[in-house]
């Protein structure tokens, strides 16, 4: 009997149904953005806070961008209701909905963005900023993207560091050292560290010049 159509016909339709599927998806996906979210509360200059929980989700913004309040995240509903200027926030504390013992605590310093708040105490801040944004995992991680700069604040001035797995030097230890002289025994600490800077860096909470 004659072959009504090439042997390879069916095999060809088939892919081709596939791709005008994927083709369909994508632009029904593309019409509807789905906002990346988490939950989290919103501390305000002003002294008003927003807990975005439940329904309400907070998008982890990059650089000086705009905080957003968002409704019914990860559905085909969600959408932002409100957008926060980020110099209006004192601090940002987010976590992911699977690992709430997990937060993460963030803060916006205008001479770079958002920047994820390592450490704070009443004397020190160590912070890190990473200019291609962040993401938290599943499991309450926190993804950095970008060179990321480790930033240390002291009395209102920001002391900068380079990228946070970069090992110390001999240059950034004495810097730090001259940070912390009026405690001594961080600043011996200081002066005998070795590894990665980000590790050094995080232990300046321990700083407490009134023990002198």
């Amino acid at each position: 009997m004659k072959r009504l159509y090439p042997a390879n016909f069916f095999r060809l339709s088939r892919i081709f149904t596939v791709l005008c599927l994927a083709v369909c998806f994508y632009m029904t996906a593309d019409t509807k953005k789905i906002y990346p979210a988490l939950y989290g509360s919103v501390y305000l200059n002003s002294g008003d806070s927003i807990i975005a929980d439940g329904n309400l989700c907070v998008g982890l913004q990059k650089k000086k961008k705009e905080l957003r309040i968002i409704s019914d995240a990860y559905t085909g509903n969600n959408r932002i209701i409100r957008t926060i200027e980020p110099e209006t926030v004192d601090s940002l504390i987010v976590w992911s909905k699977t690992a709430p013992d997990h937060p993460h605590k963030f803060r916006f310093i205008k001479e770079y963005g958002w920047c994820f708040e390592a450490e704070h105490s009443p004397y020190i801040s160590v912070c890190c900023y990473a200019p291609k944004g962040y993401r938290c995992g599943g499991n309450g991680g926190l993804w950095m993207y970008g060179k990321c700069k480790m930033l240390v604040i002291k009395d209102g001035k920001i002391y900068e560091f380079g990228q946070p797995d970069k090992r110390v030097d001999k240059k950034m230890l004495t810097q730090l050292e001259s940070l912390v002289a009026d405690d001594p025994a961080l600043s011996i600490y200081i002066s005998k560290a070795k590894g990665r800077r980000d590790k050094i860096l995080r232990s300046l909470v321990n700083y407490n010049p009134e023990k002198l």
